[in-house]
Parts: C-alpha cells; structure tokens; sequence
C-alpha cells in the first residue's frame, strides 16, 4: 500500500479544513505545502532511534483535488523509511488506514458522504 483514496461529496475548501482537522485530532502537526495539500507528521528520528522500527515517524502528504464530477478526492501517500524494516511498515500502514477512518468519519460528521475508498 502506498496510497488511500476517499472520494467524498463535498467541496475542497471544506474538505482540506476536515482533513487538517482530523489530523490535529489524532496528534498530527499540520502543515500546508499548497492550497490544496499537506504535509502531516507525527514521531521523528529521535523516536525512532529509541524505539526502532516499532516506531517508524509518520510522515503523510495528503493531497485534495477536485474532480470533473464535482466531487473531491482525498489523497494519502505514505513515506515507506527504509531503516523501519517489515514490522515498521505494517504500523505505518496501520497508522495511515486510522488516519483515512478519522477523515472519512470527520466527512460523515460535516455532512459528507463518502462515495468510495480506495487503497493502492
């Protein structure tokens, strides 16, 4: 998995303020690389030296555009460390599954509706 798409009903304006929104939730730091992405983090190198790849930083860019159709596409991209070994990329990826559930929650709570998800 390197990928998790949500396809929701809403706009993108409303959309990259749920997605930040949730990430703060979840203990992320946000941080905006452009009007329509972002850059979320959470744990470093430091961490990382102390736990070993039981603790892999999670490092997400997540992008959202919109689409011909109207709708919005949230889009979570992965770093994959490569010190973290096998063990620290399945909590990564288990880290990025939580924060597409929060976000796709945070939706259903505005009022959105998720329209479908897909993992690549």
């Amino acid at each position: 998995m390197r990928e998790i798409s949500l396809t929701a009903n809403l706009k993108p304006e409303q959309t990259i303020r749920i997605v930040a929104s949730a990430a703060r939730q979840l203990g992320y730091s946000v941080g905006f690389t452009g009007d329509w992405e972002l850059t979320l983090k959470k744990g470093g190198l430091l961490s990382n030296l102390l736990a070993g790849p039981l603790a892999p930083p999670r490092d997400f860019r997540v992008v959202v555009r919109e689409r011909s159709d109207k709708t919005v596409e949230v889009s979570i991209s992965l770093n994959k460390p490569w010190w973290s070994g096998m063990v620290g990329l399945r909590r990564l990826r288990s880290q990025a599954q939580a924060l597409a559930d929060a976000v796709e929650s945070a939706i259903r709570e505005s009022g959105g509706k998720i329209l479908e998800r897909q993992t690549s």
